[in-house]
């Protein structure tokens, strides 16, 4: 018998506008070769100096591949905004945990161009932090909304957007 070890993402994007009205957009990801290695690395050798710490947006509608980096990422323009994780849970069966960042209502957690106009979301991170010397992100997971009738969604400064990113590994 073999088995495998399968490890999902799923992200959720939910934009409060400042009238009220609230999107939320639910995209399956994918987790890259870095994030899987990051992932057993977790399991199999208890690297307890690794941890998932960040979640970001950006502005590239570039395609992901397994093949992406932290380097794809931080690459688009305007540089991406990347914060540190709020919450975390453990789900209730047992191979699921939840990660959650909000991006509020201020200039500095909105992408903006050169003339500081809103650009749309496109793409949205999910990295690990390498405690070791030199401190170092790992790119975990990464969506792009190519495959989604709505393929980006635009943050003004008085939005908040949410992101929660669920792991599950089975």
């Amino acid at each position: 018998m073999k088995d495998k070890l399968n490890i999902k993402g799923t992200a959720t994007i939910t934009i409060q506008k400042e009238n009220g009205d609230v999107f939320n957009k639910v995209i399956d990801n994918i987790v890259v070769t870095t994030g899987k290695n990051f992932f057993a690395n977790k399991i199999f050798n208890n690297d307890l100096n690794q941890r998932v710490a960040k979640i970001g947006i950006g502005s590239s509608a570039t395609d992901q591949t397994i093949g992406d980096t932290i380097t794809t990422f931080k690459s688009s323009t305007p540089t991406p905004i990347i914060k540190n994780i709020e919450f975390n849970n453990s789900g209730v069966d047992g191979n699921t945990i939840n990660y959650l960042t909000n991006f509020f209502d201020t200039t500095g957690d909105t992408l903006l161009d050169g003339s500081n106009n809103p650009v749309p979301i496109r793409e949205l991170a999910l990295i690990a932090l390498d405690e070791d010397s030199p401190e170092e992100e790992i790119l975990l997971c990464r969506t792009t909304f190519e495959d989604s009738p709505q393929n980006e969604f635009t943050k003004t400064t008085s939005d908040i957007v949410t992101v929660t990113w669920r792991i599950t590994i089975n």
